[in-house]
């Protein structure tokens, strides 16, 4: 997991650019912190705007 700025991979568009990011949502930061955490019996789940569910963590280890 990382705290501070975002990454514009799931950002649709050819527009690169700092100010469409922010438009879109994207945050910005100067400060980035990245951690690692976790247990065997951890698990994450996502939800799609779709309501589909994709596990991301199970049992720990990261799936996707």
């Amino acid at each position: 997991m990382a705290i501070g700025a975002g990454t514009p991979i799931g950002i649709d568009g050819e527009d690169r650019s700092a100010d469409v990011h922010i438009k879109k949502g994207l945050n910005s930061s100067s400060v980035q912190e990245d951690f690692m955490f976790g247990s065997e019996d951890l698990k994450c789940t996502a939800t799609t705007r779709e309501d589909y569910r994709i596990i991301i963590i199970e049992n720990g280890e990261i799936i996707i």
